[in-house]
């Protein structure tokens, strides 16, 4: 009876910490400190928002954009957000979950998001459904710690797609021109959700 008491304890703790969760996804536009890109937010996601950076330097704020979108299911969804450079010059769109911290602990929870289909209009983005891989299994021009899932069940392309967490992000540079909109619409949908266990 204890046997089975700790077998049905461990499955259910297990249920808990790794479940398919209602997550957001997230992309940050930011500018390196040799660029001092000013970013002026444009057009938010359906039932999210997109904001320049409220923590940190202060100074750096002006230089960053956050847009999030909604909570998402394990349907994809296509959203779009936008962005005003306010000089010529070289930012990063970074692809990534929410942030997001269970009560009492001190690491993030991996809040899982697969991101595929991503377009650019107003600037160039390479390799946006991820399909371009080098000898490490990772997609062209992206750097990061982020995944790559191949097969057409999980991909909105039928091919290929990332999957990214907050700390486990797809980075890339792309060139912007002074007062010229740049909207990004991407392909959405929310993973598993792996609960800090510390």
């Amino acid at each position: 009876m204890k046997i089975k008491t700790m077998i049905v304890a461990s499955t259910a703790i297990l249920l808990f910490s790794t479940i398919i969760f209602a997550n957001s996804a997230r992309i940050d536009v930011f500018s390196d400190k040799n660029n001092n890109v000013e970013l002026k937010p444009g057009i938010a996601p359906e039932r999210g928002f997109c904001i320049n950076t409220r923590w940190g330097d202060e100074e750096f704020r002006k230089y960053c954009i956050i847009c999030q979108t909604g909570i998402l299911s394990d349907k994809w969804e296509t959203f779009s957000m936008s962005f005003i450079p306010q000089s010529d010059g070289r930012v990063y769109i970074s692809i990534k979950g929410d942030w997001a911290k269970t009560d009492g602990k001190t690491n993030l929870d991996q809040n899982w998001i697969y991101f595929d289909n991503i377009l650019i209009d107003g600037a160039i983005l390479q390799n946006g459904n991820f399909c371009a891989l080098n000898s490490e299994n990772k997609p062209n021009n992206w750097w990061g710690e982020g995944r790559v899932v191949d097969g057409e069940a999980q991909s909105a392309s039928g091919a290929t797609c990332a999957k990214v967490w907050h700390n486990a992000s797809w980075t890339q540079p792309i060139m912007v021109t002074k007062g010229k909109e740049v909207k990004i619409t991407f392909s959405v949908k929310s993973g598993e959700c792996i609960q800090a266990s510390k």
